[in-house]
């Protein structure tokens, strides 16, 4: 009996968590063909753009030379839980003006100065 309680409960928190995982996925998939109007500046922040009553956010910052760090927030009452990132470049023949690079999937930040994460 407690071995099937606790199944249930892990097997609704991988649910939780993968329901999270894809909202973060499509926060991704949904940034990287919006218009983005972005800057070269070294201090540029986040430019952040959210579909009407999506519970994810897709937000752009620009790193160097021509590469942008998309980054995937899904949220839950109102605070960003789940975070994924995709590498761009620009592509003036692009529709939205950056192509995502290949293997620049990750689920973590990979830009070592932690505030530009933040």
């Amino acid at each position: 009996m407690i071995i099937r309680i606790i199944y249930c409960r892990c097997w609704k928190v991988n649910e939780v968590i993968r329901f999270f995982f894809e909202q973060a996925e499509s926060a991704l998939a949904w940034g990287k063909y919006q218009p983005w109007v972005m800057t070269k500046e070294k201090n540029a922040t986040w430019s952040c753009q959210q579909p009407l009553g999506a519970n994810f956010k897709s937000c752009l910052r620009y790193y160097k030379n021509d590469y942008y760090l998309l980054a995937g927030h899904a949220y839950f009452e109102g605070k960003a839980i789940f975070t994924l990132y995709q590498w761009l470049k620009k592509d003036k023949n692009a529709k939205s003006g950056f192509v995502p690079l290949k293997q620049g999937w990750l689920d973590f930040c990979p830009v070592k100065r932690a505030e530009f994460c933040q």
